[in-house]
């Protein structure tokens, strides 16, 4: 039984090793069109569009304007860290989200 065993691993390998250089450039290049291509398109299609949201903070209805708490809650942490860059906030980008927040309410509750 080893002789079978051994005889038939050896024919899957010579199986495996005889694929041609040909067919793996095939495979790259199939790889890269229906992989790498089509996720750079869509990385640069978000990326764009992310720049044009991220240049503003959201602005929200008067309610949420007047509870700082609601309005700070509604911000992802990038927003966070713009409105403590506009606010004057020194090493701001040091700071958790956590951190951050606790500081903007303090300011803007006053």
């Amino acid at each position: 039984m080893t002789k079978n065993s051994e005889s038939e691993k050896q024919e899957l390998a010579l199986e495996i090793k005889s694929v041609s250089k040909q067919l793996m450039r095939l495979y790259a290049f199939l790889a890269i069109i229906i992989v790498v291509i089509p996720e750079f398109i869509a990385e640069t299609v978000i990326g764009f569009f992310n720049i044009n949201e991220s240049k503003q903070i959201r602005s929200l209805s008067s309610d949420w304007k007047q509870n700082p708490e609601l309005w700070l809650s509604n911000l992802t942490f990038q927003e966070l860290r713009m409105l403590a860059k506009e606010l004057g906030y020194k090493e701001y980008t040091r700071d958790t989200k956590e951190i951050l927040y606790r500081k903007l309410l303090r300011k803007l509750s006053k």
